[in-house]
């Protein structure tokens, strides 16, 4: 059994969680609906946190590591891509360049 999924509503920065960001691949640039959050990892005996943007995966398509996001008038540079397994999302790692 399969249905559909509209992720669409959480991505709504009226009614939903997202906030914009200017997504910068160029030549690509466009504003973009991203849930911005921290993601945690933890191996080899270390912890850490980094920003993160959890974004709809259609307006990300062909992201790479050095992509840039503006969040809030801040620059940060794509070094992490996790897509989800749905495809639904992608979380994209950040780091200030």
């Amino acid at each position: 059994m399969s249905f559909e999924i509209d992720i669409t509503e959480f991505f709504d920065p009226r009614d939903g969680f997202a906030d914009a960001a200017v997504y910068d691949a160029l030549p690509i640039k466009k504003t973009i609906q991203i849930i911005f959050t921290t993601v945690f990892y933890q191996g080899a005996g270390v912890e850490t946190s980094a920003p993160a943007a959890v974004c709809m995966s259609s307006d990300v398509v062909g992201v790479a590591h050095g992509h840039k996001l503006t969040i809030n008038d801040v620059v940060y540079s794509v070094v992490g891509i996790d897509p989800d397994d749905k495809d639904l999302t992608t979380t994209l790692t950040l780091s200030k360049p």
